[in-house]
């Protein structure tokens, strides 16, 4: 996206934004039509202001100005009509449009997209403060940008029948206009997405420093936390202080344009007034149109840098959408009448052209499958691709347990299933989760997460292996399920776990910790060049 003269041409971002709107259809066609209806206004105000002036600089009486000021007053309200319309129907489109995009974003996260970190709290920022000024790209800049094409061609021909002379040099000044604002454009687009990557880099590093704070706070390392915040807080101020002072110095260079073309006009007016060629009326006319010739180009100029930071957040959110997406992991066979998994070379990709060694396997319900290697060998990652390719069929724990902000029953049912007390109750007895649910103030009913009660690492791990088992699968798949868990709770997991799972698969992984269950199979991830 570019600015004045340079936002007429559309870049590709602003082509992927206006296709969000296109369902939109008949509140354009009202935002259109509105828009011509004000430019006629516009017109129509110039031509009564100006028999106006010419007649009280005459012998007209002042009552002879009684209609010009009731044709005014009309025009003024039927202008302000158009403009409350063409507001109501571009608020109508923005929130489509912002809607649209939110939900794509959320459906890609939703369909297994995975995130780090850094990605998530960025992702976090984006969909909701970095969105906000993406409204005024829709209600305001794109109708300025249109009025920009439309209003001076309309206005020209105006002037072009009164005095061809004077729509030269207007046509001069908006030749100028794009020539003296285009560098100025140029490094407004780069500072408003430097603007968006310190704001998304602060958002990130927060998200992250959040997730660890327990931790620094053992190492003692939250000063240095603290000396990362205030750089990165710093380095958004900085962004945000260039982008305000490029904003200055385009609007500076568009008014400074605008005002010598009118200028100009203005003198070649008053010397055909001198010379008798043109009448007072239609020289009022002509210098009334010329300011409205470069309006839409001025505040187009104004409402470029308004929404700048919402179209780099959408550039973020678009940049995820058009990744391509994960390609299921292939030779992964569940047979549920017999409860049987095949694994034929099951391979995952690493970075660099690397992946796993290739997997090939078949287990029965009561049989155990041990993933082991050395860290970075990618262990998580076969576990989980082997967990979206089975789907419904098998429950996942991952090494981060996610807690979200809910009750302690309403995070171990993430389906939202109607699960009996006895279930639940049974289910935490096997991972020793009971011991943590008794001495919550509310038991099953307290509340966790950043709004409620916060658990310790081993307590999230017992939490995960219960929200496995309850999840009631075929198939259930656990990275490193003994890490952060001490050895009473360990012992006391490895005495009932393998009970509770006898009738089902069960793969899970390993590194350098006591195994949860005897390996029926084991299988060693090395990297495969």
């Amino acid at each position: 996206m570019s600015e004045a003269g340079s936002a007429l041409k559309p870049g590709p971002l602003d082509r992927r934004l206006i296709t969000l709107a296109r369902p939109s259809n008949t509140p354009l066609a009202v935002a259109l039509l509105c828009a011509l209806v004000q430019l006629a206004t516009h017109i129509g105000v110039a031509v009564v202001l100006a028999h106006l002036f010419s007649n009280l600089l005459g012998t007209s009486r002042l009552s002879d100005s009684t209609t010009p000021l009731i044709e005014l007053t009309l025009l003024f309200a039927l202008s302000l009509a158009a403009q409350f319309a063409m507001t109501t129907a571009l608020g109508r489109v923005s929130r489509q449009a912002m809607s649209h995009l939110t939900t794509e974003v959320l459906t890609q996260v939703a369909r297994g997209r995975e995130l780090s970190q850094e990605r998530s709290g960025g992702l976090a920022i984006a969909l909701t403060s970095g969105l906000t000024p993406l409204e005024g790209y829709f209600s305001k800049y794109l109708p300025t940008l249109v009025q920009s094409i439309l209003t001076p061609l309309v206005l020209l021909t105006v002037v072009v029948v009164l005095d061809p002379l004077a729509a030269l040099i207007l046509v001069l000044g908006l030749i100028a206009m794009p020539v003296i604002t285009a560098k100025v454009a140029t490094r407004a687009t780069a500072s408003a997405a430097k603007q968006w990557r310190a704001l998304y880099s602060l958002s990130a590093r927060y998200s992250e420093l959040l997730h660890g704070l327990t931790t620094l706070r053992l190492l003692n390392a939250t000063s240095r936390a603290k000396r990362e915040v205030d750089e990165a807080t710093k380095n958004y101020a900085a962004a945000t202080m260039s982008a305000l002072r490029l904003a200055f110095q385009s609007s500076l260079a568009a008014e400074f344009s605008t005002g010598v073309a009118i200028g100009l006009t203005a003198m070649v007016v008053g010397f055909q007034l001198l010379a008798g060629k043109t009448s007072v009326a239609v020289a009022f006319t002509i210098l009334l149109v010329a300011a409205e010739v470069y309006a839409p180009l001025r505040r187009t100029s104004a409402e470029f840098h308004n929404a700048a930071s919402g179209s780099a957040a959408a550039a973020t959110l678009f940049q995820l959408l058009d990744e391509v997406p994960e390609q299921p992991l292939e030779g992964v066979t569940f047979h549920p009448e017999t409860t049987t998994l095949s694994l034929a070379a099951a391979s995952v990709p690493l970075q660099e052209g690397r992946s796993t060694t290739p997997l090939t396997t078949t287990l029965c319900a009561g049989e155990v499958l041990v993933v082991s290697g050395d860290s970075g060998t990618g262990k998580s990652t076969l576990l989980q691709a082997i967990a979206k390719a089975l789907g419904q069929s098998a429950s996942f724990m991952p090494q981060r347990i996610h807690v979200f902000s809910a009750t302690v029953t309403e995070n171990l049912v993430l389906d939202g299933r109607r699960v009996g007390d006895r279930e639940l109750d049974a289910a935490c007895h096997v991972t020793g989760f009971h011991h943590v649910v008794d001495q919550l103030p509310q038991g099953l009913n307290t509340v966790l997460g950043d709004g409620g009660v916060a658990l310790s690492a081993g307590e999230l791990r017992k939490l995960g292996l219960t929200r496995a088992l309850l999840a009631d699968r075929p198939v259930i798949i656990l990275d490193e399920p003994t890490a952060n868990l001490d050895e009473a709770s360990l012992e006391y997991l490895i005495e009932g776990f393998g009970h509770a799972v006898e009738h089902r698969i069960v793969i899970l992984s390993a590194h350098g910790q006591p195994p949860l269950l005897a390996p029926t199979l084991l299988h060693v991830v090395e990297e495969a060049t």
